[in-house]
This record gives structure tokens, sequence and C-alpha cells, in this order.
């Protein structure tokens, strides 16, 4: 793949700084030391191993951030810049072919309605530069410093609708605990993403990369950010609100068959509650009548007749008291 020329420079500039924006979720992602991790690391890492290079991870806040450590001289390469050749021009830099094609998707508030002049929530990048300011006026734009940021800002009002890339939005969604929202439109725009060197940089250096990004396989790159993104799914929280948002049918299916077990409870109390009164008026009517016709009680064999020789001894007595 690569020349004798191109081979003998890289051996002597074995180790390239690669800036990078850390403000990706899944694919480019800073960790707790600094130290740049997640599934774009892996792009570059088999990129640098096909120039038998090592790479030092610069990260930074976005793509323009690592634009301007590639100007300054703080770093050699720039990671996730936009293909686009005005910019690079406008940056004194040269871009690689786009190594990766970023979807994004259109999100708004599920009870919105569509605005004439609608208010849109994006990153300060260059594709609201290059796609957005062709579609919507300056006044319309409301810049955030990430995409958490702007799902938050249309999920509350203050903006209409925002663009997110399409393998971010479940895994956002989720960690912000949003759940009003929902996708417009599935395939807004495409992001094509480059490496970027300055103009000083040796034309090897830039031939090297060419042809190690035409030989990586975009096949390969999808699975990459497919993993990450199943890698974060334990750690999303459970949310009683979020449930009842991702299982609805399965909710009201359980609440009806709540409210009729219940239903058949109280039916079944109520019926035990009547027939226990039936027998307690019976019963109470037995002893009723018990105590209106005491015969009955001798008839039914259950008592002794009275002594009647001590009933009338007890009445001569009381006849001899007479005056």
């Amino acid at each position: 793949m690569l020349s004798d020329t191109e081979y003998n420079f890289l051996r002597s500039h074995p180790k390239l700084r690669v800036a990078v924006p850390d403000r990706q979720s899944l694919y480019a992602k800073a960790g707790p030391q600094g130290d740049f991790n997640g599934a774009l690391r892996q792009v570059l890492d088999n990129l640098a191993h096909s120039l038998f290079l090592e790479c030092e991870y610069l990260p930074e806040s976005d793509a323009k951030s690592a634009l301007d450590a590639v100007q300054n001289g703080q770093a050699d390469l720039a990671a996730e810049c936009l293909y686009d050749q005005n910019v690079a021009r406008t940056r004194h830099v040269r871009l690689t072919p786009p190594y990766y094609i970023m979807n994004f998707v259109m999100l708004e508030r599920r009870d919105s309605t569509v605005a004439l002049s609608p208010r849109v929530a994006c990153l300060n990048e260059f594709y609201v530069d290059t796609v957005l300011t062709g579609i919507y006026s300056p006044e319309q734009l409301r810049r955030y410093d990430s995409y958490a940021e702007c799902l938050k800002a249309v999920a509350s009002g203050q903006a209409d609708l925002t663009f997110v890339p399409s393998i971010e939005v479940s895994s956002l969604l989720e960690q912000e605990q949003i759940f009003n929202l929902h996708i417009r439109n599935a395939a807004a725009f495409n992001y094509p993403v480059s490496l970027a060197i300055p103009e000083s940089a040796n034309p090897l250096l830039m031939s090297a990369l060419c042809k190690a990004v035409n030989h990586l396989d975009p096949q390969q790159i999808s699975p990459l950010l497919l993993d990450a993104a199943q890698v974060q799914e334990p750690r999303r929280k459970f949310s009683l609100r979020g449930f009842i948002y991702r299982h609805p049918v399965e909710l009201l299916l359980a609440l009806l068959a709540t409210v009729v077990i219940v239903a058949l409870l109280i039916l079944l109390y109520l019926r035990l509650r009547g027939r226990s009164q039936r027998l307690q008026r019976q019963l109470r009517k037995r002893l009723q009548k018990q105590q209106k016709h005491p015969n009955w009680i001798l008839k039914s064999g259950r008592a002794r007749l009275p002594d009647v020789s001590a009933a009338g001894g007890s009445l001569c007595a009381s006849c001899l008291r007479l005056p």
C-alpha cells in the first residue's frame, strides 16, 4: 500500500498527535483521567496500525477547537472534521477523503405543530455554517454546547427542533430522561467526516493518510458504533416515566387486569358479606321466636318442666300472709 519513500518517512515520524472532539457520547469520549476512548479511537487506532504509527490523542471540546490545535501546531492532525473544501481553505488545512458519513435526524416535541419560523437548537459546529444556514436564518438558530443541551432545549420549549446524529439519539434520550420528543425526519442530512492536516505538513504524510483512509472498510466502522451503543446500554437509568413511555400497551393491559381482579374481589366480598348478614338475621328471628313462644321450647324437648311442688309451696306461703 505504501511506497518506500512514504514508509521511510513514517518510520522517521512514528508518533502523531491527534486532536479529537470529545463531545460525542458514543464514538468520541474523554475518560475520567482525560484519556480518549470510544469507538472513534478504535477507528483511528486501526488507521494508525495500518501506517505503523502510534497516536497520542488530545481531547478537544469540538471540531473547531481540534482545527485550532492543528493550526497552532499543538497537533499533527485533527479528526472528525467536516469534509468541506471551503472550510479547509479558510482554516489552511488539507482534508483526507471521508472515512465515515454521519447521519443526522430531526427531532421535535410530540405535541408541537409545524411553525413557519421554527427555532432550531444546534451546536456551534461546521455543519451549522454549511447546512443549516442555507435553510434557516441566523435569528432562528440557537447555539448550545452539546447535543444533550439541544435536546433539553426542545423538550422544554426553548426551541422547536434540533438535529442529532442518528447513532446517538437513543442513548442521549435515555441518559437525559427525555421522552416527549420524536423523530420527524430520519434522514435530515449527512455529515461526511475526514482527517485534517496543516498545509505546511509534509506531502508524504498526506498521501499516506489518504491511502490508509481509502483502504478503510466502511462496513467495519458502523459495527464499532453499534457496539459502543450496546456497551452503554447497561448504564441507562431506570425511571417509571421512561418505562411508561416505552411500554404503554403492556401497562394498559396490566391496569385493566388489575381493575378486573379488584372488581371481582369486591363482588366476592359483597356476596360473602350479604350471606353472613342473612344468616345473622335468620338467627335473630329464631331467638325472638323462642322468647315469644316458650312452649315451643318445651315441645322441642330441649328444656325441663318447672318444679310444680315448689311453685305451689311458694303460692301457699304467700296466701298465709294475707291480712
